[in-house]
């Protein structure tokens, strides 16, 4: 079994292509949106501290080369994870569990660069997901988390 360091590095396929859509936006689409602000911008002469939009496009485009920085080095870190054998709780699943007493709740097992509890991604990193990789439907776990001991049933994958 892999270990958690390794497990940081993994990402789902669909979270791969996700990223990869993304910076191919922002060094096309976008980039070339806010380098025509900045020409038109620029074309009336003033200077950034005299042009409040011309100050507020260079820092648009700083924040652009950032994120697509960000983006580059994400991606050149992660490795896509194979599926998980059929019926196991592992990255990529779609599972449902109940914690506690709580109703169900539709989530994906994901990498940390994915994990996004608004959207029910949980990252195999955390308390909880590190508890339910390997398991199959039907099974129950003790999971301590910071807000304490939890008991996470695993209703059913994929």
């Amino acid at each position: 079994m892999s270990t958690v360091a390794n497990q940081q590095q993994l990402i789902t396929r669909e979270g791969y292509e996700r990223l990869r859509a993304e910076l191919d936006r922002l060094t096309t689409i976008q980039r070339r949106r806010v380098a025509d602000d900045l020409r038109d911008a620029r074309d009336d002469g003033s200077e950034p501290g005299e042009n409040a939009g011309l100050a507020g496009l260079l820092d648009d485009q700083a924040a652009l080369e950032r994120r697509i920085e960000e983006l580059r080095t994400t991606l050149s870190l992660v490795t896509v994870a194979d599926p998980p054998a059929l019926g196991v709780a592992g990255i990529g699943q779609r599972i449902r569990i109940r914690i506690g007493g709580g109703g169900p709740r539709d989530c994906q097992l994901v990498g940390p660069v994915e994990a996004d509890p608004a959207t029910g991604g949980i990252s195999i990193v955390s308390p909880i997901g590190q508890a339910l990789v390997g398991l199959r439907a039907g099974e129950t776990v003790e999971v301590v988390t910071p807000g304490g001991i939890r008991v996470v049933e695993l209703i059913s994958v994929g």
